[in-house]
C-alpha cells in the first residue's frame, strides 16, 4: 500500500508548483525534447498570443520563434540531446519573440533542462524586454545627442559643482571636462555680470523654474565671449532637485553683428542729421557752425569741447579758419590763416590724410605761452584729391587713437566735403543763373533792336556796338562769308571805329584763325587762354587780348558769317558767354535772312510788276487757267481777238472759244500732247463770241508748283487768219 503522508506532500508540491506556473511575473514554457509544448502559462497567453489550449502540442518554431531562428533552435536541440550541452541553457540571452500578430519583440530568454526518466524536459523563462529596451535606446541616444550637440553642456549637481561637460564645452571654453570637474563654473566669469543678476539666476533655478539669460564669459586663454545661456533644475522622482543642466549657445558673432549695427546706427544718424543741416536754407558759415556743435556734442567720441574747421582759400594753399568753438584767444590770431605743411592741421591738408597727436610736441608749431597739454584728430576734407578744408579737434592728453574712430571722421569729413560742394555750387549756379538772365535780357534787347535795322550794314553795326556795350567785352567784331572769304562788316572796341584789321578779309582755309575755324565747322570755337590755342593768332591792334570766342551766324546748317568776340583776361569767357551769343547769333542770321528775303521780295514784285505792264501790253493774246480748264486771267489782246472784254471771261472755261468739231478733232488732240510733254505747240481753230471761227498759232505750257505737282495751265494764241491768206495767193 502506498504511503497517505507522501501522497499528501506530492499533491502540495504539485499545487504550488501550480501556483507558481500560473502567477509568476515571466512567461513560462515547457517543451519536451521533440519539441512540442507541454506546459503553457498565462504570462505566455499574454506575451505571445496564443492560448494554453492552442500552443499544447504545438512546435515552438512554428509559433513564437522567428523564421531567422527556427533552423538554430532545431540544430541546438539535437546537439543538446546528443551531447548534453547547449549553448543557451542555463544562461540569460537577449533573442528576438515572435507575436501571434506577425511583429516581433525583443525578449530576455533563460533555458533550464530537466531530465525525467528516459526524456528530456525543457523550461524557458520568457521576459518582454521592449519598453527596457526602447528606453535604453532612448536613453543612448540622448547621451548621443549631448555629446554631439553644437550648445555647450553642464551639469552640476545641486551645490553647482560640475559633474558633465560635453565636447562642445570644450570647444567653447577652452577647458577639458577633466579640467572642470568639481569646479564651480565661476571659472568662466569675466566681471562684465552683475553680481545682481548671478542672485536672480540662483533664486530662480533655486526654486525650481528655468532661467534664461546672456553671459559675458571669458574663455581659458583670455578672450571674452558671449553666450545665451538656459539653466534648468534636474529634480528627482520625489520632486527633490539633485542637478542644475545648462545648455549655452554661442552668440559671440551676433553680438558683434548687434554692436556693429548700433554703432552703424549711430554714425548714421549723425550723418543724417548733417546732411539735414547741409540742406537748411543759410550761409555756408552757418552751417560749418551747427556742423561743429554737432561733431563736438557726439556722446560716444572722447572729444574735449573744443575745434575748428578750416576752408581753403580761393586759389591757394593756405587754410582760413572759419569756424571755432572753446579755442583759446591767442590761437584765433596765430590759427586765422595757416599755410599748408604748417602745424598739424597743414600738414592733414598738404598731406591727404588725417593726422594724429597724443600731445602737444615739436610737430604743433602753431603754440602760445601756457597753452594745455592736449591731442588732436586733424581731418581733411577731400573732394576727389582736392583739399577743400581740414577739421580740428581735441582729445585729452595720452589718447590712443581708434581705427573706427578714424574711419567715422573722415566719413564726417567726407560728407561735409559734399555739402561743402553743394554750398559751393549753389553759389555758382545763382551766380550763373544771374549772369543767364542778364545775358537773356541784355540779347532779347539787342535783338529787337536789330531786327528793326533799315539795312545790313546798319545792323551789323548795331550788333557789334551793342554787345560791346551790354556785356563788356574788350572787342567785338563781325563776318560775313562771302563765297570762300569771311569779310568784316563792323568792329567795336580797341581799333574798332578806325576799321583797320589785319584780318580784314579772311579766306575760309586759313588754318591759324578762329573765326576761319568756326565758319569751316559751322560750331563755337571757345579759347579761355588764346595762348593755350594753336589756331589763334595775335592782332597787333588789339595786344591785350587774352581770350577769344568766335560763333558762327547760321541759318539752319548754312553759314553766313561768324561773331568773334575777344576779353582781356584769362578765363573771363566761358561756356554760358559762348551760349548767350549763340542765341544772339541765330537772331543775327534770322535778320540778315529777313533782309535777304525783303529785298528779294521788292525785286520781285518790280519783276512782276513790269510783267504783268508787258503782258497785258503785249499784241499777243494771253491766258491763264486752272487744271479744270477755268480761266484765272486773260489779257486785253486775247479777250479782244474772241469778241469779249476781259472781265467778260473771269471763271469761264477755255471751252466757249471752241466750238464742238473744234474741240474733238482739235483741241483733245492738242491737250493730250500737253499732259504727255508739259508743253505744245501748233494750230488750233479757236470761235468768237459772235460765233464766227478764226485760225490760231496755240502755245500751251503746264504750269507746276514749287514740288513738281501740276497747278494750272498757261496759253498764247495768235490769229493767223492773214498770214494764211498771204499764204493761199502765194
Amino acid at each position: 500500500m502506498s504511503n497517505p503522508k507522501s501522497k499528501t506532500q506530492n499533491l502540495k508540491s504539485e499545487d504550488l508548483y501550480q501556483l507558481l506556473f500560473d502567477t509568476a511575473l515571466d512567461a513560462v514554457v515547457v517543451i519536451d525534447e521533440n519539441g512540442p509544448v507541454i506546459n503553457w502559462n498565462s504570462q505566455a497567453e499574454t506575451m505571445f498570443g496564443w492560448t494554453e489550449s492552442e500552443m499544447i502540442g504545438q512546435q515552438l518554431s512554428d509559433t513564437i520563434i522567428p523564421p531567422q531562428y527556427r533552423q538554430a533552435h532545431q540544430q541546438g536541440l539535437k546537439r543538446f540531446l546528443a551531447t548534453g550541452q547547449g549553448q543557451v541553457t542555463n544562461k540569460r540571452v537577449e533573442i528576438t519573440g515572435l507575436h501571434r500578430d506577425g511583429r516581433e519583440f525583443p525578449i530576455e530568454l533563460s533555458i533550464s533542462s530537466l531530465r525525467q526518466g528516459e526524456r528530456w524536459i525543457f523550461s524557458a523563462f520568457i521576459r518582454d524586454i521592449s519598453k527596457q529596451t526602447q528606453a535604453e535606446e532612448q536613453l543612448r541616444k540622448l547621451s548621443q545627442a549631448v555629446e554631439q550637440s553644437a550648445s555647450s553642456v553642464l551639469i552640476t549637481n545641486a551645490r553647482g559643482k560640475i559633474e558633465y561637460a560635453n565636447p562642445r564645452f570644450t570647444q567653447l571654453t577652452g577647458y577639458t571636462a577633466q579640467e572642470v570637474i568639481g569646479k564651480d563654473p565661476s571659472i568662466l566669469k569675466s566681471g562684465k555680470t552683475s553680481p545682481e543678476e548671478y542672485k536672480k539666476l540662483w533664486d530662480t533655478i533655486g526654486s525650481g523654474d528655468e532661467w534664461l539669460g546672456e553671459f559675458h564669459n571669458r574663455r581659458k586663454n583670455g578672450e571674452l565671449y558671449w553666450v545665451s545661456a538656459s539653466i534648468s533644475p534636474i529634480k528627482n522622482s520625489d520632486g527633490v532637485i539633485t542637478h542644475f543642466l545648462g545648455i549655452e549657445e554661442d552668440i559671440t558673432e551676433r553680438k558683434q553683428l548687434e554692436e556693429e549695427r548700433r554703432v552703424r546706427y549711430r554714425q548714421e544718424h549723425i550723418l543724417s542729421t548733417l546732411l539735414q543741416i547741409g540742406l537748411e536754407n543759410v550761409t555756408l558759415d552757418e552751417q560749418l557752425e551747427q556742423i561743429l556743435q554737432g561733431i563736438l556734442a557726439i556722446p560716444w567720441l572722447p572729444l574735449n569741447p573744443k575745434g575748428g574747421i578750416f576752408l581753403v582759400e580761393e586759389e591757394s594753399d593756405v587754410l582760413e579758419l572759419k569756424v571755432q568753438q572753446g579755442l583759446a584767444p591767442d590761437l584765433l590770431t596765430i590759427c586765422a590763416r595757416v599755410p599748408f605743411g604748417r602745424c598739424l592741421c597743414g600738414q592733414a591738408a598738404a598731406s591727404r590724410q588725417i593726422v594724429f597727436a597724443d600731445c602737444v610736441n615739436e610737430r604743433h608749431q602753431n603754440t602760445y605761452d601756457g597753452i594745455i597739454e592736449h591731442g588732436h584728430y586733424n581731418v581733411p576734407i577731400l573732394s576727389g584729391q582736392k583739399v577743400l578744408g581740414v577739421i580740428v579737434l581735441y582729445l585729452p592728453a595720452g589718447y590712443q587713437k581708434k581705427e573706427q574712430e578714424e574711419t567715422f571722421l573722415q566719413t564726417i569729413a567726407n560728407t561735409l566735403a559734399g555739402i561743402i560742394r553743394r554750398k559751393q555750387l549753389e553759389q555758382h549756379v545763382q551766380e550763373s543763373l544771374m549772369r543767364r538772365e542778364r545775358q537773356v535780357r541784355t540779347s532779347t534787347e539787342i535783338a529787337k533792336q536789330i531786327a528793326a535795322a533799315p539795312a545790313l550794314d546798319e545792323l551789323f553795326k548795331q550788333v557789334v556796338d551793342l554787345v560791346w556795350e551790354r556785356f563788356g567785352y574788350y572787342h567785338v567784331r563781325i563776318y560775313t562769308l562771302e563765297q570762300n572769304d569771311l569779310v568784316i562788316q563792323a568792329g567795336m572796341g580797341q581799333a574798332g571805329h578806325e576799321g583797320q584789321y589785319i584780318d580784314q578779309q579772311i579766306t575760309l582755309t586759313t588754318k591759324q584763325s578762329l573765326i576761319a575755324q568756326s565758319a569751316r565747322t559751322g560750331q563755337p570755337v571757345l579759347a579761355p587762354d588764346v595762348s593755350k590755342a594753336p589756331d589763334w593768332i595775335s592782332d597787333p591792334q588789339l595786344p591785350d587780348t587774352k581770350a577769344e570766342i568766335a560763333v558762327p551766324i547760321k541759318l539752319e546748317q548754312t553759314v553766313l558769317g561768324v561773331l568773334d568776340v575777344q576779353n582781356n583776361a584769362v578765363g573771363s569767357l566761358s561756356q554760358e558767354d559762348q551760349l548767350a551769343l549763340l542765341g544772339l547769333c541765330g537772331q543775327i542770321a534770322v535778320a540778315i535772312d529777313s533782309h535777304r528775303v525783303e529785298a528779294e521780295r521788292k525785286q520781285a514784285e518790280t519783276e512782276l510788276r513790269r510783267l504783268d505792264w508787258a503782258i497785258r501790253q503785249s499784241m499777243e493774246g494771253m491766258a491763264i487757267a486752272d487744271l479744270d480748264g477755268n480761266i484765272q486771267f486773260v489779257n486785253l489782246a486775247w479777250a479782244r481777238a474772241h469778241g469779249y472784254e476781259p472781265e467778260e471771261l473771269q471763271g469761264k472755261h477755255l471751252s466757249i472759244f471752241h466750238t464742238q468739231e473744234q474741240l474733238r478733232n482739235e483741241v483733245a488732240p492738242f491737250n493730250e500732247q500737253v499732259t504727255l510733254n508739259g508743253a505744245n505747240q501748233g494750230e488750233v481753230g479757236h470761235m468768237r463770241k459772235n460765233g464766227s471761227t478764226f485760225p490760231t498759232w496755240m502755245s500751251v505750257t503746264l504750269l507746276k508748283d514749287a514740288s513738281g505737282q501740276p497747278m494750272g495751265l498757261a496759253a498764247a494764241a495768235q490769229d493767223i487768219t492773214e498770214r494764211k491768206l498771204a499764204a493761199s495767193e502765194l
